[in-house]
């Protein structure tokens, strides 16, 4: 099962690794906006207490951009929950 919850200051090294992993880098452009993704608030996807899946976002007033969604599984369905703890918090 899927556990999702916000991201923690002791998540930034893994965070800052699995986007490095995925990208090759930590830093992202998104709409003509440089983000450091170590930096970036979010949330983590675990299965048995360890992380496998990160979405990082951007509040901007009432605006809401998804910058990062990194999975290290397929077909367990972290992207979706991810996805939608950025769309509707828990």
């Amino acid at each position: 099962m899927i556990a999702v919850r916000p991201l923690a200051d002791a998540d930034r090294a893994w965070a800052g690794d699995a986007v490095s992993q995925a990208w090759g880098v930590t830093l992202v452009v998104s709409r003509g906006r440089l983000h450091d993704a170590t930096q970036l608030d979010g949330f983590v996807a675990e299965e048995d207490g360890k992380p496998i899946g990160l979405a990082q976002h951007r509040v901007d007033g009432d605006e809401c951009e998804l910058v990062v969604l990194v999975s290290t599984v397929e077909a367990r369905g972290a992207g979706t929950s991810l996805l939608t703890a950025v769309r509707t918090p828990p």
